[in-house]
């Protein structure tokens, strides 16, 4: 069966809340979205989702057939029926309105970082690397997040240990945060968070500019600068260095001038052309 683009459109359009529902999923509000129970990274708004811990999402035909593994035509009779009919069993997703941004809302740092550096260094990052960020404030441990409940009101909940990489502006307040658990898959910005200032670090006297997917390939990438210096003995070629280490951590740290080339290093370039 042919559908014609306007068919395709208003399947695309259905609620996607409305839809789960129907088919039995449980599902969590949190503030104006709600978050499928059988997987915490999952949310759902409209006719709108996102799959945080997979990086993918899309709208409504999107879930149906890489989430639920139907074909196009299968996803467009779920939505449709068999006849292709506009039968609006499922309601039209509202507009989604343009919100003001919010005030970052950090989650509360945990007693110790203890979770962090095993999951880091688990993941090969150098122990020296960790504790730089964790002193300049821009990586934590905590055991909680924030979620809104239905009035919107902000509540505790507790949950396994989870790295919280920060971003900050030129001023250095925090502008942007994302968790990472270090137990499982699951990823979350915080709310309130501006993407336009995420995790980065300074990379000492060079002027080019390495954009990275995540904030554990940037550390991957810190760290291989760092045992390459400390391998090749290049201590005599650097400028304002002393042999202590700690000197080496705080020029790979230093405040860099203004770019003239630019990086990308991505797993899957394809999936996010627009990265840069």
């Amino acid at each position: 069966m042919r559908y014609t683009k306007e068919q395709i459109a208003d399947a695309d359009s259905m609620d996607l809340v409305s839809y789960l529902e129907s088919r039995g999923y449980e599902l969590k509000r949190e503030g104006n979205q709600y978050r499928l129970k059988e997987h915490d990274s999952l949310y759902v708004k409209g006719n709108q989702w996102y799959w945080h811990s997979q990086h993918k999402g899309g709208k409504t035909l999107d879930f149906l057939m890489d989430y639920e593994g139907l074909s196009f035509l299968d996803a467009m009779k779920a939505l449709l029926g068999d006849e292709g009919k506009i039968e609006r069993r499922i309601p039209i997703a509202a507009p989604q309105e343009h919100t003001d941004p919010k005030d970052l809302k950090l989650p509360e740092p945990s007693d110790n970082n203890n979770a962090v550096y095993a999951y880091l260094k688990s993941r090969g990052i150098d122990a020296r690397i960790i504790k730089e960020c964790i002193d300049q404030g821009l990586l934590y441990q905590t055991n909680m997040f924030w979620a809104q409940n239905e009035s919107g009101e902000y509540e505790k909940n507790a949950c396994p240990p989870q790295a919280v990489f920060v971003g900050k502006d030129m001023d250095g307040t925090p502008r942007y945060a994302c968790t990472r658990s270090c137990t499982g898959k699951a990823k979350h910005d915080a709310y309130g968070s501006d993407k336009a200032f995420a995790f980065s670090l300074p990379d000492g006297d060079s002027k080019a500019l390495w954009v990275f997917e995540s904030a554990i390939d940037l550390l991957s990438h810190v760290t291989r600068i760092l045992h390459y210096i400390l391998e090749k003995g290049l201590w005599h070629q650097m400028p304002h260095l002393k042999r202590e280490e700690k000197w080496l951590i705080h020029w790979v740290f230093r405040g860099s001038p203004p770019c003239t080339n630019v990086y990308q290093e991505m797993m899957n370039s394809k999936a996010n052309p627009t990265a840069l």
